[in-house]
């Protein structure tokens, strides 16, 4: 399987919507499907969908339409309960691991636990998914970086991270105090410079995106300006808008 091309693309991400694309040969994963069905189909832009990778339950992240992909949809147990609990997405075809790694298609994938809220009940997940002899990462919704996850990024030839705020245009949002605190805190979302500090562990990587940008508490260009002197010369470093895609990026 090696020294087939293996390439990437985010489809949207941030509140409004999460998903993208990884691709190996003609066959692809998505990783979450938060978007309407339409973009979802085109993202995949004919490839054959081996499947879906589900970070977490919340609602940009999985809408009903999902289910009409005619694809498993991979997650642990405790995110599972959650999902098919919803309407539209009792019938969703779950398939479950239980943390290991597993097999999809070609593609060697090894979850690995994120600290977001999901109380005693369930909690998020990121992934490295290897085909081709290429590895990509996965990582947004997450309060902090674990040192198990930064394992993982050390072994990212291209990594997607989340870069989700700035804390002072956060404090100064006029969000509710209970939202600010939660974002805040080791259990929310991941500050620029906590992504810059935690892109020390991803020496390999020769692509980062930056991931789940807030629309009210950040900018792109302050995300890329806090992460960029955390890389060495001459990777590539862009920002995925929830508004649009990133195209193809090659692994």
């Amino acid at each position: 399987m090696y020294n087939i091309p293996v390439r990437l693309q985010v489809l949207g991400s941030g509140s409004s919507g999460n998903a993208a694309v990884v691709a190996c040969g003609g066959r692809a994963l998505l990783i979450d499907a938060g978007l309407p069905l339409k973009r979802l189909r085109a993202g995949l832009d004919g490839l054959a969908l081996e499947g879906v990778l589900l970070t977490h339950c919340h609602g940009d992240h999985l809408k009903p339409v999902a289910r009409r992909l005619d694809a498993p949809f991979w997650m642990d147990a405790a995110n599972a309960r959650e999902v098919t609990r919803r309407p539209g997405l009792g019938d969703l075809p779950v398939r479950l691991f239980d943390g290991r790694p597993f097999r999809a298609g070609p593609f060697d994938v090894s979850p690995f636990p994120l600290p977001h809220p999901g109380g005693t009940r369930w909690h998020g997940y990121g992934f490295l998914v290897a085909c081709g002899g290429r590895r990509v990462v996965y990582a947004t919704d997450l309060g902090h970086v674990p040192a198990h996850a930064r394992r993982a990024f050390a072994e990212a030839d291209l990594l997607v991270v989340e870069s989700n705020h700035d804390p002072e245009l956060e404090r100064r949002s006029g969000r509710p105090p209970w939202t600010v605190s939660w974002v805040l805190s080791d259990h929310g979302h991941l500050s620029n410079d906590q992504c810059a500090e935690a892109l020390g562990s991803a020496g390999r990587a020769h692509t980062v995106i930056l991931g789940h940008l807030s629309r009210d508490c950040n900018e792109p260009a302050l995300a890329l300006r806090t992460a960029r002197p955390a890389l060495r010369p001459g990777v590539r470093l862009l920002a995925a808008r929830p508004d649009g895609g990133t195209g193809w990026l090659p692994a």
